[in-house]
């Protein structure tokens, strides 16, 4: 597997599933999702717009996902009749 900048990935550590235990993200926001996000650290106080992503992945994270649940979410089937 090769990464954006060219240079193989190597020995990155796996967790027992083996998936990644790290993952990089560099990103620039503009515009209005700059403005959500600047509204997001504010709201809830946090110093850093690192704090605020993290903190926006946990919360998704959560709702996915709650404390302590140990069987992986299961995706809900749309009824046709909905549809």
């Amino acid at each position: 597997m090769r990464l954006q900048d060219g240079k193989k990935e190597r020995n990155m550590k796996r967790d027992e599933r083996g998936q990644k235990d790290k993952v990089r993200i560099n990103m620039t926001f503009t515009g209005p999702i700059a403005q959500r996000l600047t509204a997001v650290k504010n709201y809830y106080q946090v110093e850093t717009y690192t704090d605020a992503v993290r903190l926006l992945i946990s919360l998704a994270y959560e709702k996915i996902k709650p404390f302590g649940r140990q069987e992986e979410p299961r995706l809900v089937e749309k009824n046709k009749s909905e549809s």
